[in-house]
């Protein structure tokens, strides 16, 4: 993350109970953080006191830290410890927050805790970003406090560090979804590096999303199933500036695969009970997909039909009336038949 370089300041020392002038001493006031931000998020800023240059050390300081309140709203604030030291904040008003670093000046020993050559005073800004922010861009500022006789002061006013930080746009959403038999096409979206698209059948997502760098997606190849096909496109980017668009509305039109129904398996059993037989299919075609079964019994041997049934159910009975004959073996096929002829044919 960017960090800005500040302005080299003067620097007072202040002794326990007097005051002595120390030569200038550059330090810097850094201030770091998320440089593009999504609305709506959480985020945090580090206001960094560092780059000491004094051998007897910094026993103080008074610095502001100001925001936007169109952009921002100030969630907390925290300080990491540094022993003998007041680690002081405050927000006074919006948009403003106010950085107290001192030496608890109860403690005789101010030099042996002050922050020496090298040493840093860290402070961690949370913000949260508006949503409903009519700005795209602001800027974080750090500047000198007023001055009292037991802290160190920058030159008064003076502008120590800033932060540019720009909102991160949401892509348009993707128009002009269109079916070519089996490619999807949609219109370009401005700063858009890239597309998801997902097909759906009967408002279910079908499979994973297929990404695409063009305005179009082939999906003869992956769409086999008998059924009718829509299609939504995300739009993305690989820029940090940009977030990802909503999805689109499902495509107005339709991709129609005409498939064919799996064949069921069918298993026949004496009915010992009722006489005749009882059958039980299994079918691993998607529900809804078939209307009703044919079954056909054929003699042991025979090619010759002895009896057709059509059933609606999985399971049930043939009773003897229905063709079936004690003491004879049967053989018997069974096929699913389609309940939407547009989109599947019947099993074979």
């Amino acid at each position: 993350m960017k960090k800005i370089v500040c302005l080299l300041l003067s620097l007072l020392i202040v002794a326990v109970g007097a005051l002595a002038v120390s030569a200038a001493a550059p330090f810097g006031v850094d201030i770091a953080g998320d440089e593009v931000v999504t609305a709506g998020s959480t985020v945090s800023y580090e206001v960094t006191v560092n780059r000491i240059g004094l051998e007897v050390g910094l026993i103080g300081g008074d610095f502001t830290v100001t925001y936007d309140t169109d952009f921002f709203t100030f969630d907390s604030i925290s300080s990491k410890s540094i022993e003998g030291w007041n680690m002081d904040s405050r927000t006074n008003e919006a948009g403003i927050v106010e950085l107290h670093p001192a030496f608890a000046f109860d403690d005789d020993d101010a030099a042996g805790h002050a922050v020496k050559t090298d040493g840093t005073i860290s402070y961690t800004i949370k913000f949260k970003v508006l949503s409903q922010s009519e700005k795209t861009e602001t800027t974080i500022s750090v500047s000198s406090g007023e001055g009292n006789d037991v802290n160190l002061n920058p030159v008064e006013g003076a502008d120590l560090g800033s932060l540019k930080v720009s909102l991160k746009q949401k892509l348009a959403t993707p128009t002009g979804l269109v079916w070519n038999e089996g490619v999807a096409s949609w219109d370009a979206v401005e700063n858009a590096s890239g597309y998801s698209v997902q097909a759906y059948q009967n408002g279910t997502a079908v499979g994973d999303a297929a990404a695409s760098s063009e305005t179009s997606y082939d999906f003869t190849g992956v769409l086999t199933a008998g059924g009718k096909y829509t299609f939504t496109v995300t739009a993305v980017s690989d820029s940090l500036a940009f977030e990802s668009s909503a999805e689109s509305a499902q495509s107005s039109g339709f991709y129609t695969v005409v498939g064919t129904l799996t064949a069921p398996r069918l298993r026949l059993e004496s009915d010992v009970n009722n006489g005749g037989l009882t059958y039980a299919i299994t079918d691993t075609n998607p529900a809804g997909t078939v209307s009703q079964y044919v079954i056909q019994l054929f003699e042991s041997g025979s090619s010759e039909v002895a009896a057709e049934l059509h059933v609606d159910r999985l399971t049930g009975s043939i009773p003897c009336e229905n063709g079936v004959e004690a003491g004879k073996k049967y053989a018997a096929t069974v096929l699913a038949v389609t309940s939407d002829a547009d989109v599947n044919n019947s099993s074979a």
